[in-house]
């Protein structure tokens, strides 16, 4: 099995697929060995969330260009491969790096000095909390948006989901060397 991965932060168009000398010789892989190809379209959540940062619609921008780079991608394959063609399903958004839950202490390393002050003038651990929490909920309320945004609009496949598909693709024998 064959994996490769592309990066959405850039739009996937004909002129970009056409230059990308990489797609083609897995493609012609594939092809002619008959060996599965997936592809994974990584970075819409890095996309999304420059998209965000830029103002107005930008569910609609991210989900018109995500799926936009999804039917170009598929439609270019299948051009070239008339006889194998490529799935719906060979091709899938996802987020291979998930975020870590930062410590206490890496959260209190983060702070902005304001923020740092009022968190070291108080003596009571609760307190102490309670500030990282308010401080962390409005900065997260904000990933969370994008995260929840591609999970019910895009169904971007996340690490579990992404293994799971794995396992189905390859066979029987491979499957314990995926999951050590």
């Amino acid at each position: 099995m064959l994996i490769y991965i592309i990066d959405e932060r850039k739009v996937l168009d004909a002129d970009s697929m056409e230059k990308n000398e990489k797609l083609k010789e897995l493609i012609n892989l594939r092809k002619n060995y008959k060996i599965p190809l997936l592809i994974l379209l990584t970075h819409s959540d890095d996309y999304c969330d420059e998209i965000k940062k830029e103002g107005n619609n930008w569910k609609e921008t991210c989900k018109k260009t995500i799926n936009d780079n999804k039917s170009n991608l598929l439609k270019y394959i299948n051009d070239l491969t008339k006889d194998f063609p490529f799935e719906e399903n060979d091709i899938m958004h996802t987020v291979l790096i998930e975020e870590k839950e930062m410590t206490e202490e890496e959260k209190v390393n983060n702070l902005d000095e304001k923020t740092k002050k009022v968190y070291d003038s108080f003596d009571i651990p609760e307190m102490k909390k309670a500030i990282l929490n308010a401080f962390y909920s409005g900065k997260d309320s904000n990933n969370n948006e994008v995260k929840e945004f591609l999970d019910n609009e895009i169904k971007i496949i996340r690490q579990k989901g992404l293994i799971e598909i794995i396992k189905e693709k390859l066979p029987y024998q491979y499957h314990s060397a995926v999951i050590q």
